[in-house]
């Protein structure tokens, strides 16, 4: 919910009713009850997918709480979705383009057509899961060129500045409100709904979702000494408890701006010693970020 640029977006065009859709896409998940036949490239791994379904809970459940609600569905996103704005008569298509990955930015073109056909005003918006948009980055900051290195990157990165401030959430959304929505129909599923993951017979002690990930980073952060003298790789594998922060999973919906926020260069300890020029504890943003810039090798 937070630094939701698409949400923002269409919220910003003056939506009456706004449709929030998680597509499950068969050529990742598998079979599964209502698809026995379909393949897919996704892990098998039970722990990891209940995760994934952990967060779309906790997602649906902050969206309720803003007056939404999740609109989960199942297929080829550029066969589903042009079904579901005729269904729910949409106007408006917003989503976050596919900065990094060439499959992903060649849906986005595919639905941007397919919108833009049906006489909706689509509007792909960017720089949602990266600190700066990776496209601009490398065009403003590196001359074009991708940079092959972390450290070429982290020099690019320190001729950017700070990036923008995370938006906030949104407390209250337009309702996700038609005739032909049921309130039981597409909800998140349980596991058993992916044929080929095995039950889970033990709940793991780090559950997925926005809330548990923030809550996470808080109390991280409360504790200054650690985080001055927190130093990768002096981790400890064989501890019964963690000794990282275990923030790794939740990348993909704890906002790098929002992270950065909390403990870039305004976070600091007075009286303790930072290991490295560049905090540690910012490391996994700017690898991420690094990672992403170089996937524009492949993406442009």
């Amino acid at each position: 919910m937070h630094d939701n640029v698409a949400m923002h977006a269409a919220v910003s065009n003056g939506a009456t009713a706004l449709f929030p859709v998680f597509i499950f896409d068969p050529a990742f998940t598998g079979p599964t009850k209502d698809s026995p036949a379909a393949t897919g490239a996704f892990t098998r791994n039970s722990l990891q997918f209940q995760f994934l379904l952990e967060c779309l809970e906790d997602l649906d459940a902050r969206l309720r709480a803003a007056g939404s609600r999740l609109i989960v569905a199942h297929g080829q996103p550029d066969l589903v979705l042009p079904k579901l704005w005729k269904q729910w008569e949409c106007d408006t298509l917003c989503f976050e383009r596919e900065c990094t990955e060439p499959f992903g930015g060649a849906r986005d073109d595919r639905l941007t057509k397919l919108a833009r056909e049906a006489g909706l005003q689509c509007n792909p918006v960017r720089g949602g899961h990266t600190l700066f948009d990776p496209e601009q980055f490398i065009g403003k900051y590196c001359k074009g060129r991708v940079p092959t290195s972390y450290k070429g990157f982290c020099t690019a990165f320190a001729k950017a500045g700070h990036p923008p401030q995370p938006l906030a959430a949104i407390e209250k959304l337009p309702p996700a409100q038609h005739a032909s929505l049921k309130d039981d129909e597409h909800r998140v599923p349980s596991l058993d709904f992916f044929t080929e993951f095995p039950a889970i017979t033990k709940k793991s002690p780090f559950p997925g979702g926005e809330t548990e990930a923030l809550a996470r980073l808080e109390k991280f952060l409360k504790n200054q000494r650690r985080v001055c003298e927190f130093d990768k790789p002096k981790t400890s594998p064989v501890s019964l408890l963690p000794s990282t922060t275990v923030l790794s999973p939740c990348t993909c919906f704890l906002n790098s701006r929002r992270a950065y926020a909390h403990n870039g260069p305004p976070f600091f300890c007075a009286s303790l010693p930072i290991i490295n020029s560049i905090p540690l504890r910012m490391n996994r943003s700017l690898l991420c970020e690094g990672a992403c810039s170089r996937a524009q090798s492949y993406a442009l």
